[in-house]
């Protein structure tokens, strides 16, 4: 997306450069000169002045009107362009903070059964818990920890698109 831009404004800026030229040769602009010339095979020479002043004409004002329109065209797509990266990107974000708020949930909630996974080890150890007691509870704690993995990796994908989306990362061949 941040090279779409980058390439909306490039076409823009030719654009621009296109439109001034055009309106630059909508005046026209009058030339001065000298020549020399030799007549009677050389036996006379013959030293002058030229003033050339070109008429304008409806053509080149077209030209230029037509430019700066496209110039127009270009300038409101590249915006509406960046308008929409930018709401893309700020939704993006902020489900990439929400979903970071769910992953340290997640891990929050693993630590939690982890702990009661060990208590009931030690439970058991002292005659109060049963072996079912105890891999249910651990079952239940692995369950949270490959649940926190899966959510952690996702998270670090959607952070991978962020970046390249900004342009922060690049990929290397």
């Amino acid at each position: 997306p941040i090279s779409l831009v980058r390439l909306g404004h490039l076409h823009a800026q030719e654009l621009a450069l296109q439109a001034r030229r055009f309106d630059l040769d909508r005046r026209p602009d009058p030339s001065l000169g000298t020549f020399l010339a030799l007549e009677r095979a050389g036996a006379e020479r013959v030293v002058g002045v030229h003033l050339s002043i070109p008429i304008s004409g409806s053509q080149r004002d077209a030209s230029a009107q037509l430019a700066r329109h496209q110039l127009q065209e270009a300038l409101s797509l590249n915006e509406e362009t960046v308008l929409s990266l930018q709401s893309d990107l700020r939704a993006r974000l902020s489900s990439w903070r929400q979903s970071l708020d769910a992953v340290r949930s997640r891990w929050d909630a693993y630590a939690l059964q982890d702990e009661a996974a060990t208590r009931s080890l030690r439970g058991f150890g002292l005659g109060e818990r049963t072996v079912s007691e105890v891999l249910q509870a651990r079952r239940v704690a692995d369950a949270q920890y490959v649940q926190a993995i899966t959510q952690s990796l996702e998270l670090y994908v959607n952070m991978i698109g962020l970046e390249v989306d900004l342009g922060l990362r690049w990929a290397t061949h």
